[in-house]
């Protein structure tokens, strides 16, 4: 499954609310990369693992939220 947004966002804001939300369902975060412009980070918790990343666009505040869900 893969879930995708784009659209206006505060960056660090959204970031904050999606590992904020998955961290109180028990996922583990790890950061797989960051960027000024980019972060990638993996959500694990027992057999499931979710990718997520965050990715500004254009110069008026845009950013796109890719969160996929992976198959163990």
């Amino acid at each position: 499954m893969e879930l995708r947004y784009l659209g206006q966002g505060e960056f660090q804001g959204v970031l904050d609310h999606y590992a904020s939300q998955l961290k109180a369902k028990g996922y583990k975060q790890e950061i797989l990369s960051a960027t000024p412009e980019s972060e990638r980070h993996r959500f694990s918790m027992t057999s499931e693992v979710l990718d997520f990343e965050i990715r500004r666009v254009g110069s008026d505040g845009g950013i796109e939220v890719v969160l996929v869900d992976l198959i163990r």
